[in-house]
């Protein structure tokens, strides 16, 4: 019985501490959104008057047409094009359908170079919608990793939270996958045994460059090395095991 009584104040507070982090981070959340919100009102208008990929538009502005990369979003088929390119068109309709021919507010990144492609986050002037985070939250789209930017922090929980709950792509059932040919130890999902993956200290799986699982560290190693050391595919980023086990190198 007095054990019991001293455990209780002990797990009061760690339950309340939890609830302080958790409460800590939805607001952190939302005052970044509303940040963004102030924002809107000092930007640019413009029309969307194309969709080129789940991650680059057309817009006009000022009687001037511009394309827009969507600062932070990697599109389907830029993080795996064999794998993921059926659902390239499925992004393109969602963004068909989402801000095809409304007004956007644009925050450009960068100055602009000649006629090149800007990046820029957008915003649907309607509701105020911050279209880079909404893309990645309702699953259409993926939280880029490569390097760091502004809201990367916001995209990441964005994507955690469309995989866990699986919407858009994530909810969709993985295409079948291509068979390759060209030379022997191709594998179905892509990859060649000299073909850079990459381990963890957490598992005994290998990963793609962009899987969530790498965000703690990394150590880049050929594919058949990974294959003799006995790793196995990540089920997050290789679902269904991509893998059709070729012959090991020697």
């Amino acid at each position: 019985m007095v054990g019991y009584k001293q455990a209780y104040p002990q797990a009061v507070a760690i339950i309340v501490g939890v609830v302080f982090l958790l409460l800590l981070s939805m607001a952190g959340a939302a005052q970044e959104m509303s940040f963004v919100e102030d924002e809107q009102k000092k930007l640019p208008l413009a029309s969307v008057t194309g969709i080129v990929s789940g991650n680059q538009i057309e817009i006009e502005m000022e009687n001037t047409s511009q394309l827009v990369q969507l600062h932070g979003v990697a599109s389907p088929a830029d993080v795996n094009p064999l794998r993921e390119g059926i659902f390239h068109q499925s992004a393109v309709t969602f963004l068909e359908k989402f801000i095809m021919a409304q007004d956007v507010r644009v925050a450009f990144v960068g100055k602009a170079e000649g006629d090149a492609v800007r990046e820029g986050y957008l915003y649907r002037e309607t509701d105020r919608l911050f279209v880079n985070y909404t893309i990645i939250r309702l699953g259409f789209g993926h939280a880029e990793l490569s390097r760091p930017y502004r809201y990367q922090r916001l995209f990441r929980n964005g994507e955690r939270e469309a995989r866990l709950e699986g919407v858009g792509l994530w909810g969709m059932k993985p295409p079948k996958k291509r068979e390759l040919k060209g030379r022997s130890g191709d594998l179905q999902a892509g990859l060649h045994d000299d073909d850079t993956v990459y381990l963890t200290l957490l598992d005994k799986k290998y990963h793609r460059d962009y899987c969530t699982q790498l965000r703690q560290g990394r150590f880049p190693v050929r594919f058949y090395r990974a294959r003799q050391a006995g790793y196995t595919p990540c089920t997050l980023c290789m679902p269904e095991s991509e893998q059709s086990h070729p012959e090991t190198k020697r």
